[in-house]
Parts: structure tokens; sequence; C-alpha cells
């Protein structure tokens, strides 16, 4: 019966009810169709948690540049950001570049401090998405 109600083109959710409704109790497919009505996670009773997404800001690639270092950053930590805002400036021997926020959220962690070296693609923050 579940073969034949899913080659139908019916919706999981109606399936899952169907097959509720005929055999008068839950059966797999409603295991595998319905979702929890809310992702709860470790915490109080009834609280729930929202996933984060971590952006990362990364060096960029620059032609003939091998070692890059950190000039200055222009956020802190905590600060908000929006997207294409710049939020550090890199130099190599005869450029200033800067590097531009990837996404809107919040500054959550600086991994390389002012002065610091490092190499094109190095992760050297990450933005907590709003």
């Amino acid at each position: 019966m579940l073969r034949k109600l899913l080659v139908s083109g019916m919706k999981p959710r109606l399936i899952a009810q169907k097959m509720k409704r005929s055999t008068g109790q839950s059966s797999r497919a409603s295991t595998f169709f319905e979702s929890p009505a809310s992702d709860k996670r470790a915490g109080t009773e009834g609280e729930e948690m929202s996933e984060t997404m971590l952006a990362e800001i990364r060096v960029p690639m620059i032609a003939g540049a091998a070692r890059l270092s950190i000039g200055r950053w222009f956020k802190r930590v905590g600060d908000p950001v929006s997207i294409d805002e710049p939020l550090v400036e890199i130099d190599t021997y005869n450029l200033t570049h800067e590097i531009r926020a990837p996404a809107t959220g919040v500054l959550s962690k600086v991994l390389v401090r002012d002065g610091g070296s490092v190499e094109p693609g190095t992760v050297v923050g990450t933005i907590d998405q709003i």
C-alpha cells in the first residue's frame, strides 16, 4: 500500500495520515515523513535553541603574494556587521587590501590579531549569521 501511495505522487504528510487511518496505528511512513513540531535541544523544558550559521572570513588569493600580514581590524568581537562591509585590512609588500564581510551578522571570532602573518585562504575570523 505504501508503495502505491508513493508512486501516486501523493504528498508525504497525506500518505502518513492515510496509513494511520487504514491501520489504526502509527506506521513507518509516519515516522519517516513527519518531522517533530519543534527541535528541542539541551536546555530548559520548552526552550528552543536556534542554530546559528557561521560564515568564515578568509584571506583572498592575491596574485604574487605568498605571505600577508593583518594590518588592522575595523570591527571588534561582538560588533554587528553587514554584508560587504570592510572588516579587516591586509598588507603585502606593495599593496593594502580590505577583506569585506561575506554575510550579515555579528563578528564572533578573530583568529588572527593585528600584525599577524597569514597565507592566502587562511580563515582569520567568523561571523554568526542572523
